[in-house]
């Protein structure tokens, strides 16, 4: 195993040589420009510590220890190191959106060393949510100083809303994910299959009502009027809602449907769990609620979502825990699509997965005093 100092070593030399104005890449012709100026040199000397150990190998009292004010240089360490780590090959490239780093990396390293503010609103306040726009912010000041591409090691892929393809051999065949970071390495490579080509869709999160009903007349101009839908969504209540509201929107449509969550209990480990967002004390406001009721309770829609949720899903075997399906390997998340492509194919499949049940999204949003969130009611605009 390769010395992380050691690497750390070559790599600010490697840097530093693109300092020199005589440095040229090895093919100056096709490649961009990638010289650094005084001023970039000087922004990672400044603003990044260059002789840290492992970061991911340290104990809650040597992080805090060694970021004692300043949560941006820690995140922004953070980054650099999963840089040096990808290309170590300690760390596999995010392949995915920006956004990725936080739920496969960064998440679970600030809410094990307890960085991150409780909070359960989802509101762009939320201690989580200032975090990420954070990551973002530094992981672009690296690419504005020419340390890396967005593009380089962590192989970064750019967001967009909603995308879909229409399957060429089974149409019917609907295979979704809120992560557009799968778009190439997943959907696009379902939709080549040369025999099993089927429907794919990537979106930002909840995909548009547009979207999916322009996909949905494409397919019923086909002569097809049911769907078998198989989801990667994250197994938590937003997550959990999308998978709902697609299965409930198709349906308004005039299809029959039948949608499969592919993300289950088993597809975690301990390790994700203990780094994923707890929603025990909203649980805990409720049942005490039950035990002892109170007439003026006013729960938030948001809190009550986690509540039905966790009612419904039983969290991470038995625990109300936000599992981002971003933390699942690839290998893993592969192998169950393959599982559930290879059952499609029989006449009495056994298809791994949580059917979503008959109307979910009503039962994910009741409540006393619950309205639906204005995200969660933007696919009917």
């Amino acid at each position: 195993m390769t010395d992380f100092l050691k690497f750390q070593e070559q790599a600010i030399e490697g840097i530093r040589e693109r300092y020199n104005p005589n440095w040229q890449p090895a093919d100056p012709a096709h490649e961009l420009p990638f010289h650094l100026s005084k001023a970039d040199w000087d922004w990672l000397q400044r603003n990044v510590a260059l002789n840290l150990t492992r970061m991911d190998k340290m104990t809650t009292a040597q992080v805090k220890e060694s970021f004692p004010k300043s949560r941006a240089r820690l995140i922004r360490t953070f980054i650099w190191q999963c840089w040096l780590l990808i290309q170590m090959g300690e760390m596999k490239p995010l392949k995915s959106t920006l956004r990725s780093l936080w739920y496969r990396d960064l998440e679970g390293f600030m809410r094990r060393h307890h960085l991150v503010g409780s909070d359960t609103t989802r509101s762009a306040d939320s201690d989580a949510d200032k975090i990420i726009e954070s990551m973002r912010e530094e992981i672009a000041l690296f690419v504005e100083h020419r340390i890396f591409r967005y593009s380089g090691a962590f192989q970064f892929v750019p967001m967009f809303n909603a995308a879909y393809l229409v399957g060429k051999r089974h149409p019917t065949w609907f295979f979704f994910t809120e992560k557009v970071g799968l778009w190439e390495s997943t959907c696009a490579e379902l939709w080549k299959h040369p025999k099993l080509s089927n429907s794919v869709m990537a979106s930002q999160g909840e995909p548009s009502g547009l979207a999916l009903e322009k996909m949905g007349m494409e397919i019923r101009r086909l002569g097809y009027k049911n769907l078998t839908i198989f989801t990667m969504s994250d197994r938590d209540p937003w997550g959990w809602w999308i998978d709902a509201s697609i299965d409930s929107y198709l349906r308004r449509l005039g299809f029959g449907v039948q949608t499969w969550r592919l993300v289950t209990e088993d597809l975690f480990t301990e390790e994700h769990a203990a780094g994923s967002e707890d929603f025990t004390p909203v649980i805990e406001m409720f049942q005490q609620q039950i035990a002892h009721p109170d007439p003026n309770f006013s729960p938030t829609s948001t809190e009550q979502l986690i509540y039905n949720w966790f009612k419904l899903s039983n969290g991470w075997h038995g625990r109300p825990l936000a599992m981002h399906c971003d933390k699942i390997d690839e290998e893993v998340r592969d192998a169950r699509i393959q599982k559930f492509l290879k059952e499609l194919q029989k006449k009495e499949p056994h298809f791994p997965g949580t059917l979503v049940a008959a109307k979910e999204a009503q039962r994910l949003l009741e409540g006393p005093t619950l309205w639906a969130p204005k995200l969660l009611r933007s696919k009917f605009r």
